[in-house]
């Protein structure tokens, strides 16, 4: 059997390495297909965002918007939902502390929730055909604790500061 007809026969065969037909094409550009997720960016989804606005607040919510937001080349839009829910909680916080009302026990979880539902439709609304063909992130989890975490203790100092204020001390 000579060279020629050895190359020839490989010719003929398909490279098992090669990428399939969808990954080519959309490393190509020619177009998007749902089937290619390598190039879909990793996003938090609408459960993810309502667990952490309810458990820290709307910041937190808006913080992993944010983050969506900046995993699609978007970063103003980010921006804007975090100052958005950062102006609501500056003035949501020194309101509450003025009335000075003692407060049901099941009011601050219907708040919660309340927060968990206003941010899961901002986030169905704004970004829900983004989320269809995101990709899964990696330690959603850890980063969502994070981002929790982080926002808590935020509030817990301005809570903080505006009590010391309204009692009339300084800092």
């Amino acid at each position: 059997m000579s060279t020629a007809t050895i190359i020839d026969k490989r010719k003929n065969q398909a490279n098992p390495f090669a990428p399939t037909k969808a990954v080519a094409e959309t490393r190509n550009g020619d177009r998007k297909t749902a089937d290619a997720q390598s190039d879909s960016q990793p996003l938090f989804n609408t459960s993810q965002i309502a667990v952490a606005s309810f458990f820290a607040s709307p910041l937190a919510g808006s913080i992993l918007l944010a983050y969506n937001f900046g995993k699609l080349n978007q970063a103003r839009r980010g921006r804007i939902a975090v100052l958005l829910a950062a102006g609501f909680m500056l003035m949501l916080i020194p309101g509450i502390a003025a009335i000075d009302v003692d407060f049901p026990r099941g009011l601050s979880s219907a708040i919660g929730l309340l927060y968990a539902a206003a941010m899961a439709l901002i986030t169905k609304t704004v970004m829900g055909d983004e989320l269809k063909n995101a990709g899964k992130m990696t330690y959603a989890f850890m980063k969502l604790l994070a981002v929790v975490g982080g926002s808590l203790a935020l509030l817990a100092l301005y809570a903080v500061m505006v009590e010391v204020m309204m009692s009339g001390g300084t800092f």
